[in-house]
């Protein structure tokens, strides 16, 4: 769904303006309706599950009624996403997708420009976009470097829609780069959903642990916000560290006049 609307943002100048806004109001619908559920999915299977694995008993325990909890959220955003698929809304877009496709006008543009020379055109401007976002890395702030994997991600699309016209070698090294850049901030999207899912969950009252401790309801989520704390630091490190080089060798410099090498 996201690659989806990526491809319909990517050519909204060769769209009819009612055509792209409508596409884009339905998949963003559609991309609302499933969220949740995916968010859930990343909290649960990939903080909650890890961590639990790695504290001792107690502590343990505590995750695990914070899973429950977080089990029952869940449920509910499938729930959703499955109330979607059974929407007249989103077959109403399937069946308007289908057609778009079909009916072919939609490749009929007044516009002269080849696809080689658009696809670079497009190419050029994310990439001025990120390099310019990237240029002071070095101290940003968690949403400025959010902004930097957002931007990474959406030249990574737009690479991968026109792959074929490009040498494989060079898409697959740029595209590696790219996805290297994404990997090292993922933490940073993942702890701020992560935390906007932590407030969302009825942790309850304080009650008494095991040998007579009082266990605050705050403590599973104390255990959670700690260790995205610790990823989020290790990835910036590794970001930080591999910034330069990332910088100079693939998204600056005279050496890369188009993002995938020279001839285009």
């Amino acid at each position: 769904m996201r690659r989806l609307r990526a491809l319909f943002k990517v050519h909204e100048p060769l769209l009819p303006a009612e055509i792209f806004t409508w596409f884009a109001n339905e998949l963003r619908w559609f991309q609302q309706e499933l969220g949740p559920a995916r968010e859930w999915d990343v909290f649960m299977d990939e903080t909650l599950s890890p961590l639990r694995a790695r504290v001792p008993r107690e502590a343990s325990d505590e995750l695990g009624r914070l899973r429950r909890q977080a089990q029952r959220r869940r449920d509910k955003a499938y729930s959703r996403a499955r109330s979607a698929l059974q929407e007249p809304r989103f077959l109403h877009l399937i069946l308007h997708l289908q057609l778009f496709l079909e009916d072919g006008e939609w490749g009929s543009s007044d516009s002269t420009m080849k696809v080689r020379k658009f696809s670079k055109s497009v190419l050029d401007k994310r990439l001025k976009k990120l390099r310019k976002l990237a240029r002071n890395h070095d101290g940003m702030a968690e949403g400025d470097l959010h902004e930097i994997r957002i931007a990474g991600k959406k030249l990574r699309y737009a690479i991968e829609f026109y792959r074929s016209l490009y040498p494989r070698k060079q898409v697959k090294d740029y595209t590696a780069c790219l996805v290297a850049l994404q990997d090292s901030l993922g933490t940073l999207n993942d702890a701020v959903a992560g935390r906007r899912l932590l407030e969302e969950l009825d942790t309850g009252r304080t009650r008494t642990g095991t040998a007579g401790r009082t266990v605050s309801p705050s403590y599973a989520h104390g255990l959670v916000q700690g260790w995205q704390a610790g990823l989020i630091e290790r990835d910036l490190q590794d970001f930080l560290r591999s910034g330069s080089s990332w910088n100079s060798s693939h998204l600056s410099g005279r050496r890369v006049a188009s993002p995938l090498g020279p001839g285009v």
